[in-house]
């Protein structure tokens, strides 16, 4: 049985900003709410429990002000209230005093406001000081600023630089007197562990323990807290389920609980993370380059794990940056096709990647595979397929598809980051060369990683390296890749130039951001003209897309150009479209 002191409700997903540390994935594309029913009714669960805190958060919970409001004026009645906030919606100071006067109206006078190198990333400063300037005036008891920090607080690195700039500019833009702060690291849970673990040291040794957050109550055997998700999952943490409180009452979920009855929160409180560990080898995971914390390991083991635990491992979106249905499904097998295309007329397609997910270090805008969830220059080898796996399907392969053109390395994401690429791709010339000398080689890679020379040397194998070059400049290849952080795009074009005959294709995109005209497109010319490629593929989008705002350039404009890109650099270039 729980005891409850603390009652997290999150209550969307929904965000302004998409912060590299959420553990929750939330962002501009999330929808999913609470309905002030569920609210009403997981409060009226708790009624009878002893209960401290109760948290309402998100995503951004001022992006529903009804709801926010209406829960406050729920909860106030059975303990202190705490709402956090981005403070995206301060836009002035009236604005401000209305938004939070009616809160404190329904019951609040606790108000956290998060202020660092993550989420300045996506919201004014100012407008974070004009909601504090608010709070104030109004005479809230209490007024926090969280800064979540990548490492300790006092480690020097480029976010927590950034979060103490961020600060010393918020101290000049409102008074911070009386004004809380609370700090400490980001944990490497969600979002987080794409796209900030790669900055961190890593261990090899697994904890002997897994402490459970302290706002949790610090004991996987006597929690003291729990969160619940839109869609009524009870968790501890982020992605860790007790059960789902819209197919069982919630008060029924409290009384029941047994950490010795759930198969991952036994092995955890038995072993610790070495367990969980065990229990994802002996499903055939196997730890790539260690882990930053407990927190770290114990996340990507229970990623590996959820396919396998699906209602203990729960809900998604902790795990997953969530695909809209309206994109292409993942490719299954190793062995895909034959795909017929203009370019490359009938090919095989050899996936060296996951069958289950995305594995990419970009998250392109327009990928019609959708959003990707492990965007990351170190991927796990544990679901990966090994080299004789690999071999032995395009053996086969080669013997009973005699009328294709050409064999086609790309997939789930990007073919470059399996461990054992250069090894797979001298095995794969090997059995062409044997087989079906004819063949033409292709691969079709974000370029990401040419900076390696192994890998240059890898790409050597293939008749035809066809690699992505989508900008010329940082601020574009940022806005239309998305790429992890440590990919530079300057990397990527000095090996670019390296690669013998290498092929650069360009996806050209319109709406809320283009590669296709001004200072972008005179960019990427330029970039083009330095790395001098044997061919310029540009081709647009013709399939659904994750993202909205993202628009085909149309058949006639990639006609013009494709004369421009010949007139100004003298490349050969091919233009294709559906």
């Amino acid at each position: 049985m729980i005891k409850l002191r603390e009652l997290d409700l999150l209550l969307t997903y929904a965000c302004s900003g998409r912060c590299a540390h959420c553990c929750y994935r939330a962002g501009p594309g999330r929808r999913e709410t609470m309905s002030l029913a569920e609210v009403e009714s997981y409060l009226e669960a708790v009624a009878d429990q002893p209960l401290e805190w109760i948290l309402l958060f998100g995503g951004e919970p001022f992006l529903c002000p009804d709801l926010l409001r209406a829960s406050v004026a729920l909860a106030a009645p059975l303990a202190r209230v705490l709402v956090f906030t981005n403070g995206c919606w301060a836009t002035d100071p009236d604005t401000a005093r209305q938004r939070l006067a009616g809160l404190q109206a329904a019951g609040l006078d606790y108000i956290l406001f998060s202020v660092d190198g993550f989420h300045q990333a996506h919201v004014v400063l100012e407008r974070v000081a004009i909601g504090i300037e608010a709070a104030r005036e109004l005479g809230y008891s209490t007024i926090e600023i969280d800064n979540r920090c990548l490492g300790e607080p006092d480690s020097d690195n480029f976010f927590n630089r950034r979060t103490r700039d961020d600060m010393a500019r918020l101290a000049e833009l409102c008074d911070l007197s009386g004004v809380n702060l609370a700090q400490g690291p980001a944990r490497m849970v969600g979002r987080a562990a794409d796209q900030l673990s790669p900055f961190l040291a890593r261990q090899t040794a697994p904890p002997a323990e897994c402490p459970l957050p302290g706002y949790l109550g610090g004991d996987l055997r006597a929690p003291t807290g729990v969160e619940i998700h839109p869609g009524g999952w009870v968790n501890l943490c982020a992605g860790l389920a007790l059960g789902n409180a819209r197919e069982r009452p919630l008060a029924e979920i409290l009384a029941d609980y047994d950490p010795d009855g759930h198969p991952i929160i036994r092995v955890l409180a038995q072993e610790g993370p070495a367990g969980l560990l065990r229990l994802a080898q002996r499903h055939g995971y196997s730890l790539p380059g260690g882990y930053v914390d407990g927190c770290h390991l114990c996340y990507q083991v229970r990623r590996f794990l959820r396919p396998h635990y699906p209602d203990h491992l729960a809900p998604a979106h902790p795990y997953s940056e969530g695909v809209p249905m309206t994109v292409l499904q993942l490719e299954e097998g190793i062995i895909y096709g034959p795909v017929y295309s203009r370019r490359l007329g009938r090919s095989l397609g050899v996936n060296l990647l996951p069958t289950g997910r995305k594995l990419c270090s970009f998250d392109c805008i327009y990928c019609h595979y959708g959003r990707t969830d492990v965007k990351t220059l170190s991927p796990e080898q544990g679901d990966l397929p090994s080299v004789d796996q690999v071999l032995d399907a395009v053996e086969e392969a080669l013997r009973t598809h005699p009328d294709v053109d050409c064999l086609t390395f790309s997939g789930n994401g990007e073919p470059t980051l399996h461990p054992q690429f250069p090894t797979i791709a001298a095995g794969v010339r090997c059995l062409r060369d044997e087989l079906r000398p004819s063949l033409k080689l292709v691969i079709l890679s974000n370029a990401a990683t040419v900076h390696l020379p192994h890998i240059r040397q890898a790409l050597t194998f293939f008749d035809a390296p066809i690699m992505k070059l989508d900008a010329g400049d940082p601020r574009t290849f940022a806005a239309i890749n998305r790429p992890a952080p440590t990919v530079k795009l300057a990397c990527i074009v000095e090996g670019l130039k390296e690669i013998p005959g290498v092929i650069t294709q360009t996806a050209l995109v319109e709406g809320e951001v283009s590669n296709a005209r001004g200072e972008p497109f005179d960019a990427w010319l330029a970039a083009l003209a330095a790395i001098k490629p044997a061919q310029v593929q540009i081709y647009s989008t013709d399939r659904p897309v994750p993202e909205a705002g993202v628009e085909k350039v149309v058949p006639s404009t990639l006609k013009r150009i494709a004369r421009e890109i010949e007139k100004r650099t003298g490349l050969p270039v091919a233009a294709y479209w559906a």
